[in-house]
């Protein structure tokens, strides 16, 4: 990240100021241009509205390349020149105004009557742009025309009932009608267009057994309109489809696989699925692309203005790099570059790779740097070389690369002696110092590009490379005591040695009392730390549910960010200290320390917290105040449902102790029924409730039916079984043996038996007492 600053420029009163500005700073990269001012008026200085432009510098690109990195830009003079001068030498017809080169009724409004987009398409390739002919049947298959749908015959039916179109009634449209349609465009434009990429994601439309159809008419009439074309399928993002695609027989009638691949499984299953058909691989992916605009422009999402542009979602632009490693992609498309100028009628801005005004946006300066970088490479793998780095191996012609950032998310900077001829760039394209620490970025990726006879010799220098963190992030929450606001204390060091440190530093947290702060200066020589403060809007007595808030730390081109669950770093050593109180029976202060941390606890740590409380006042013999305590929990609606329970448990059991029977039993009931507490908790209650009527049943034949109904319930929960299940299985049976119930108690004694998983105690004791009554019961007979 650059930063210049020019100064001192009067302009007298009616008169025009020139100055020449020097946009090439010897550096590749997107920037911005900042023009505001003052004017001097009789009443004052007045400030003069500020001027904003955007720009890049990027190295010319050969003028004939692979087209290995493309977008799906808008096929009109514009856009296809900037994308030419830039190096992004590939276009994917989808979306982006590019009707009349993909939608079939566009294309064909009429039987036999086609509109033709020669004098675009002849444009495109003027400008070193290669198409690829993205021919679609639009959603819900809305692009198919009208004429061709709906054929008598069966014989030329292709249908269409995937899971998105509608139920109401079967859509078909003409096979005969779509193999027409194929090779006729195929055949216009044999010379100019090479590659067909037949349907965006079918798998919503169609069924594998109709993609079948519709891939075999297309691949058919395609080749013999040109049989030098390659047909692409779309296909491979869910497991089932491509397996289902080979089930079917369609496999013969595609020559590659166009698709996402947002992690190592899906990358996997592409490139074994392409490996065993002889498939190429090409991947694609859309992403939320952000404005460098930063005071003209409204925000297309939710960004913060005043924080670099560069972490937000330019980053995510390296995922092209990682999809085609795991895939062994030989290029990628970024969805999208739909241009906002001209005819464009399909404004998504926030994805798009062009400015309002029609510059690139970062992330389509980044695009540029990789078609520039790795033109004419595919994806290799994603190797374990150094198991602090995250590395993804690509190879060309005659050349490897090395695409490397920190392993998770961590960034990490240290010394590696590169082989002659492999140099190092940063994610804008510039070469790096070989003699001093490479940086290696957790979101963007750093390049290693050299000829493949150094391949070995790179692994190895990687792989031996010591890389430490360049700073620190460390957090803790204050309670200014005079003003009883919390503030939240960032301390940052810069672990370099002999390198400053400059950057911006966010605290990305909802609970800030001033807004304006969150973003933050940093400026640090070698060695040197610095404490930041951040004032919150909490103060003492505040309770807060505090979500999860990220550090972040922006310098030299990468982003050091640290995920904070809540500020609970210094409580939780708070509450450690009051559980160890708790355990060495220091009732009194953990009490406090506990009462302390109350207003800063989500509602799941207040109930946690709040059980604890009641123990330590039993503990300090305060039986009314601990019962009030329980109370709290256990009615307590955001509490956690362990804790809930738990607390109901306690009320139960110290009602039992005053003889308090029935209120005893209406709380072992409510810790039995809460919905979400824990099965051993839920089990115990009824068990103990059971208990305590039974004991009670000498005046109560009502006692006696709740008391047998507990023990159903307790041992009626299978994650209880084991133990306390078991064991009211178990007494269940005694107790029916005790009312004389005989045949019921044989029963149960026989459940208890029949049943695996009890604990062989319980077991053996309901064998003895069955044997003991069965006995009991036939010794009358004998006599």
């Amino acid at each position: 990240m650059l930063e210049e600053r020019t100064g001192n420029w009067p302009v007298a009163a009616g008169r025009t100021g020139e100055r020449p500005v020097d946009l090439n700073r010897g550096r590749t990269g997107a920037f911005r241009l900042l023009v505001d001012g003052e004017a001097a008026t009789p009443a004052g200085r007045v400030p003069i509205p500020l001027q904003e432009y955007t720009f890049s510098v990027l190295r010319r690109p050969p003028e004939r390349m692979a087209g290995t990195f493309g977008a799906y830009i808008t096929v009109a003079p514009e856009p296809i020149e900037i994308a030419g001068r830039a190096g992004i030498r590939r276009t994917v017809t989808l979306s982006s105004s590019n009707e009349l080169l993909q939608t079939w009724s566009a294309i064909e409004p009429e039987p036999g009557k086609f509109v033709w987009a020669d004098a675009r398409v002849k444009h495109a390739l003027a400008n070193g742009v290669i198409i690829t002919a993205n021919i679609d049947i639009g959603h819900n298959a809305a692009g198919i025309p009208k004429w061709a749908r709906d054929p008598v015959d069966p014989a030329d039916v292709i249908s269409c009932t995937g899971n998105r179109m509608p139920k109401d009634k079967p859509f078909t449209f003409s096979k005969q009608a779509w193999e027409r349609f194929i090779e006729a465009v195929v055949g216009h434009y044999r010379d100019t267009i090479q590659e067909w990429l037949i349907v965006d994601e079918p798998y919503h439309y169609q069924k594998p057994e109709e993609y079948a159809v519709l891939m075999k008419t297309a691949y058919q009439a395609a080749k013999r309109a040109n049989p030098k074309c390659r047909v692409i399928a779309h296909g491979g993002y869910y497991a089932h489809w491509l397996p289902s695609v080979e089930k079917v027989g369609a496999v013969g009638y595609f020559d590659g696989i166009h698709d996402y691949a947002r992690n190592p499984e899906q990358g996997q299953r592409l490139r074994e699925f392409a490996q065993k058909h002889g498939k190429f691989v090409r991947n694609v992916e859309y992403l939320w692309q952000v404005s460098l605009y930063q005071t003209i422009e409204t925000p297309k999402l939710n960004m913060i203005r005043s924080v670099p542009w560069y972490p937000e979602v330019v980053d995510q632009v390296t995922e092209a790099v990682k999809s085609m490693a795991w895939a062994g992609g030989e290029g990628f498309s970024l969805y999208d570059g739909r241009f906002p100028g001209g005819d464009f009628t399909q404004l998504d801005a926030y994805k798009c790779l062009f400015e309002y005004d029609g510059s690139l946006k970062p992330s389509g300066v980044v695009l540029a740097v990789m078609a520039n970088l790795l033109d004419g490479f595919r994806g290799m793998g994603q190797p374990v070389i150094n198991p602090v780095l995250d590395t993804f191996e690509l190879e060309g012609p005659a050349r490897f690369a090395f695409a490397v950032c920190g392993a998770d998310r961590r960034v990490l900077e240290g010394f590696v002696r590169l082989p002659e001829g492999v140099r190092a760039y940063d994610f804008m394209g510039n070469q790096l110092d070989p003699a001093a620490p490479l940086l290696f970025p957790n979101y963007g990726l750093l390049y290693l590009v050299g000829p493949r006879e150094r391949l070995e010799a790179t692994r190895a220098a990687l792989a031996a490379a010591v890389l430490q963190p360049p700073v620190d992030l460390k957090m803790e929450q204050l309670l200014d005591e005079k003003s009883g606001q919390y503030r939240v204390r960032v301390t940052v060091t810069n672990r370099r040695p002999d390198r400053p440190l400059t950057g911006k530093i966010l605290f990305d947290a909802p609970q800030l009392r001033d807004f304006w702060s969150k973003v933050q200066p940093v400026a640090l020589g070698p060695g040197e730390s610095r404490n930041i403060y951040f004032g919150l809007n909490y103060y003492r007595g505040d309770r807060f549910d505090p979500p999860e808030t990220r550090l972040n730390l922006y310098f030299d081109g990468v982003r050091a960010d640290q995920a904070l669950s809540g500020f609970t770093e210094t409580h939780s050593l708070r509450l450690r200290k009051a559980d160890a109180l708790l355990k060495e029976k220091q009732f009194a202060e953990a009490e406090a320390i506990y009462r302390e941390l109350l207003p800063v606890m989500s509602a799941g740590q207040v109930s946690e917290t709040g059980l604890k409380i009641a123990q330590a006042l039993q503990g300090q013999e305060k039986g009314e105040a601990a019962l009030t305590e329980f109370q709290k929990v256990a009615e307590g609606a955001g509490g956690r449902p362990q804790d809930r329970a738990a607390a109901w448990l306690a009320l139960a059991e110290n009602h039992e102790g005053r003889q308090e029977i029935d209120a005893a039993a209406a709380a072992y009931r409510k810790a039995g029924e809460l919905e979400g507490g824990p099965a051993g908790t839920a089990a115990t209650a009824w068990y103990q409730m059971a208990r305590m009527l039974r004991a009670r049943n000498q005046a109560s034949s009502r006692d006696a039916e709740t008391a047998l109904e507990a023990y159903r319930k307790s041992a009626a929960i299978p994650e209880a079984w084991a133990n306390i299940g078991g064991c009211a299985q178990l007494y269940l049976a005694h107790f029916l043996r005790d009312l004389k119930r005989y045949p019921e108690a044989r029963v149960e004694y026989r459940k208890l038996l029949d049943k695996p998983g009890a604990l062989a105690m319980y077991v053996k004791q309901a064998r003895e007492a069955l044997e003991a009554l069965e006995k009991s019961l036939a010794a009358p007979a004998a006599r």
